[in-house]
């Protein structure tokens, strides 16, 4: 069974099958049931679509019904196929394909935020209360600036619309989750694979130069010309979450060396950024950064979200002249600014 500190030193990297350059990759939500056969050749051939363009495929694991359909396309296509599943469920999934790269999680949970947060773009195809649940959330979580990703929901033979209907009903009583406005809503594969086309990085394009080491209490200043900054963590999953998905940071690049696990991020995915460093076998942290900086638009927003998220705030928002700030604290206690710097140039 392999674990997911393995399977980061290939695919979940992005460099599998690609020359070493960091590929876009695709998440496809579906159902581990077959549905109709016109259901089972959109899956293929999205599937297929998707490795042609050089893309990975991310999907829940598993060799039955539209999952294992999808996985067959890219795989015939010799794309790169990341499977996420859970242990207890795979045999009822059909069981993971050999040729797949696959990490097995402990729970649900678990499983939807790998798949989230290890995805450039979501592909969303019809299926039962699991896909729903996938949907709902990712739609959700966009909704919430917790990404800014691409979304596309297939509604082959209109079988969404009475959701569609639903949430256009949710929209006029309360005012909020419209769905077209965080997701394209399309009728099939070559659709959906043409609402994501020019709307992912191009491989490679978006690495970053190595990090140089912070020096404890310095701090980053403005974000517009933010230095790469060295963090090292005790737990790469923890310390992932809470950039990606507290300060919405998006995914770089990762990679194994000799001594140490590696995770580089960056605002709107655009560099510089962070790097996450996990020096192996060596606990505490050997250079902890005490103070990084980040401008974001809106700090009492991003603030409650931290605090939504189970995140320590440590300073409340505050004036500084012009400026609003607030410090929080990561998984490691990294002390985190967060700057609207108002009024700078």
């Amino acid at each position: 069974m392999k674990r997911l500190e393995k399977a980061r030193d290939t695919s979940m990297d992005g460099t599998a099958g690609n020359g070493g350059a960091s590929a876009p990759r695709v998440c496809v939500y579906c159902s581990s049931h077959d549905g109709s056969p016109e259901l089972g050749e959109l899956a293929y051939e999205l599937g297929r679509g998707i490795a042609a363009r050089g893309w990975h495929l991310v999907y829940g694991g598993g060799s039955a019904g539209l999952m294992g359909r999808v996985a067959e396309g890219a795989h015939s296509a010799s794309g790169v196929v990341i499977g996420i599943t859970l242990e207890r469920t795979c045999s009822r999934e059909g069981g993971a394909p050999v040729w797949a790269d696959t990490t097995y999680v402990e729970s649900v949970r678990d499983r939807k935020e790998r798949m989230e947060t290890h995805s450039d773009a979501f592909v969303v195809l019809p299926g039962g209360l699991g896909t729903l649940e996938e949907l709902l959330e990712i739609l959700s979580l966009k909704q919430l600036r917790f990404h800014d990703r691409p979304v596309v929901l297939v509604n082959s033979g209109d079988y969404w619309a009475p959701l569609l209907a639903q949430l256009d009903r949710a929209v006029e009583h309360f005012g909020y989750l419209d769905v077209h406005g965080q997701c394209a809503v399309v009728p099939d594969f070559p659709s959906a694979l043409a609402a994501l086309d020019g709307r992912l990085p191009r491989a490679g394009a978006a690495t970053l130069p190595r990090a140089r080491e912070a020096e404890p209490g310095q701090a980053t200043g403005t974000p517009a010309r933010f230095d790469h900054v060295r963090l090292d963590v005790r737990d790469m999953v923890a310390a992932e979450a809470f950039y990606t998905r507290a300060l919405g940071l998006s995914e770089v690049v990762r990679y194994d060396v000799a001594d140490r696990l590696i995770v580089q991020l960056a605002a709107d995915g655009t560099p510089p950024g962070v790097e996450l460093w996990q020096e192996k076998g060596l606990d505490p942290a050997p250079h902890p950064t005490e103070h990084l900086a980040f401008a974001v638009p809106d700090v009492p927003s991003l603030v409650a979200r931290v605090r939504v998220l189970g995140y320590r705030v440590l300073d409340e928002p505050f004036a500084v002249g012009a400026e609003t700030v607030a410090f929080v604290a990561d998984p490691d206690g990294h002390r985190i600014e967060l700057n609207d710097f108002r009024g700078r140039p």
